[in-house]
């Protein structure tokens, strides 16, 4: 499980960076505000759909 939650949580925080330097600027924050406010829920976000995915490749892999 641990492998699909960290593969999840750095594909999350990538995109979130990607976001965070090609989005629009934010008028009131600087460069790492924006980075810190797009990857760490980009993270999150990711590991929890790691965790998703995981559950769903057990249920259909037939272990119990």
């Amino acid at each position: 499980m641990v492998p699909f939650l960290a593969t999840g949580a750095v594909i999350g925080v990538v995109v979130g960076v990607l976001l965070a330097f090609l989005g629009p600027d934010a008028p009131n924050a600087s460069t790492g505000q924006e980075l810190m406010a797009m990857a760490v829920p980009g993270g999150l976000l990711g590991g929890l759909v790691g965790g998703i995915l995981y559950l769903v490749a057990e249920r259909l892999s037939g272990r119990s």
